[in-house]
This record gives C-alpha cells, sequence and structure tokens, in this order.
C-alpha cells in the first residue's frame, strides 16, 4: 500500500504534465485536486502560465475552466456515471387533493 499524495507532489505532477503537454495528465492532476494557480517551487511559475509560454492552448483553455469552474463532474473524481431520478415530493398536506 502507498501512502496518498501530498499537494506539493500533485502541483509538480500537474507542472511536469503541462511542460510535456500531456493532456490527460494535466486533467487527472486536476481531478485529484491539483490547482492550476499554484506557483511551482522548482520553476517559479503557476499551470495557467507555463501552458501559456509554452502555447499549448487546449491545456490552457482546460487550466483556465478548472480556476472558473472547479466544481463541474470532469474535475471530480468521485462523481457517479450513473444517472439518478430526481424525484418531486408533494407538499405536506397535498397528498389527498383530488382534481
Amino acid at each position: 500500500m502507498h501512502s496518498p499524495i501530498n499537494a506539493f507532489e500533485l502541483n509538480e505532477r500537474l507542472m511536469t504534465a503541462v511542460q510535456t503537454g500531456n493532456f490527460h495528465g494535466v486533467l487527472d492532476c486536476l481531478m485529484e485536486g491539483a490547482r492550476a494557480t499554484i506557483v511551482s517551487t522548482s520553476c517559479g511559475r503557476t499551470a495557467v502560465g507555463t501552458a501559456a509560454l509554452v502555447g499549448d492552448a487546449e491545456i490552457l483553455e482546460l487550466l483556465i475552466q478548472s480556476c472558473e469552474e472547479p466544481d463541474l463532474d470532469i474535475f471530480n473524481r468521485n462523481h457517479s456515471n450513473s444517472f439518478e431520478m430526481e424525484t418531486e415530493c408533494t407538499p405536506d398536506g397535498m397528498d389527498n387533493l383530488e382534481w
């Protein structure tokens, strides 16, 4: 059994994925909780800045979206693939009404 990855290691993995143009690696890191605006101690830049610097528009767009909408299902590894039916509740006292 291995120990859980810490935030520092996760954000460094994110930077490596950005620097190598690994879109799926970037997405995996974001899903695990990496933050695109954390300054890396190894290079002094953020993942967003690095993506802009290397000119990877697809990764840059993904990183910006993760900042603007962090609660999207795509950034949550724990989201369910099953569809749950939403049921409406009848207000109290309304069950016995007839039309």
